[in-house]
């Protein structure tokens, strides 16, 4: 049975529940009277990897116009300045809240992408200009990496899902 009288029982939820001792005792986590209610991380968030998606979707096509000759050389501004704010500052900031949702992969890969346009951004607009002849080795190298970055998550994606796994099976292809 119960170790505790029914009177002791009634004067503890009494004390619980009363506003008298809400405004005498704050809340502590460590108070045994509180009542626990779970919260699960991120669950006041929004699912950011729409965005992230989209983020990089849309700033993957635009760059690939301009590769296939279907932006002219003149208006490139508009292929980096997408890259910097929407494939890069968005996707970032899409990956910081897939941290706090607790998607690790979701995390490392928006991250890590919205870092590559960023990255890619200063290149194309200000480190190019300072290397000369050699730029397009250094292009080469930093494609390259990204490359291998990219075979990396190709990795991981097998063990997540069919989707993730199509999803970066064409971005390997591509």
């Amino acid at each position: 049975m119960y170790s505790t009288s029914p009177q002791k029982a009634r004067r503890a939820c009494a004390g619980v529940f009363s506003s008298e001792r809400s405004r005498q005792m704050p809340y502590t986590e460590d108070d045994p009277n509180e009542i626990a209610v779970p919260v699960h991380r991120g669950a006041h968030i929004a699912d950011p990897g729409p965005l992230g998606l989209a983020a990089f979707a849309l700033t993957t096509f635009i760059l690939s116009c301009a590769n296939a000759g279907f932006i002219s050389s003149k208006a490139e501004a508009a292929v980096f300045g997408v890259a910097l704010f929407y494939g890069g500052l968005t996707q970032l900031a899409a990956g910081m809240w897939e941290f706090l949702k607790g998607n690790v992969f979701g995390a490392t890969a928006f991250s890590s992408y919205g870092a590559f346009w960023l990255s890619f951004w200063y290149l194309v607009t200000y480190a190019t200009e300072d290397m000369g002849e050699d730029r397009h080795i250094g292009v080469g190298i930093f494609l390259l990496a990204w490359t291998l970055f990219t075979v990396y998550m190709w990795f991981a994606s097998t063990q997540i899902s069919t989707a993730l796994f199509v999803t970066f099976t064409v971005l390997l292809i591509a």
